[in-house]
């Protein structure tokens, strides 16, 4: 299995617009909290995660969404 079909697993797909499909890991509910957003462009895979306390997985899915299309 590759490093991209493991982040796939219970993950949102979401499509940007350049058609770029990224993969969203909402926050845990542990104590320490992250969030990941994960993709292959140009067969270079990459991932970004989001960690902290009480995280809001919408404010999480945005920031990192942001980052990611910094990164385009």
């Amino acid at each position: 299995m590759s490093i991209l079909n493991t982040f796939k697993n219970g993950a949102v797909k979401i499509s940007l617009d350049n058609k770029q499909d990224v993969y969203f890991q909402l926050p845990n509910k542990s104590e320490w909290q992250s969030g990941t957003v994960s993709w292959v462009k140009n067969n270079v895979f990459y991932s970004v995660e989001f960690t902290g306390n009480d995280l809001n997985a919408d404010e999480v899915k945005q920031t990192l969404l942001y980052l990611v299309n910094q990164k385009q």
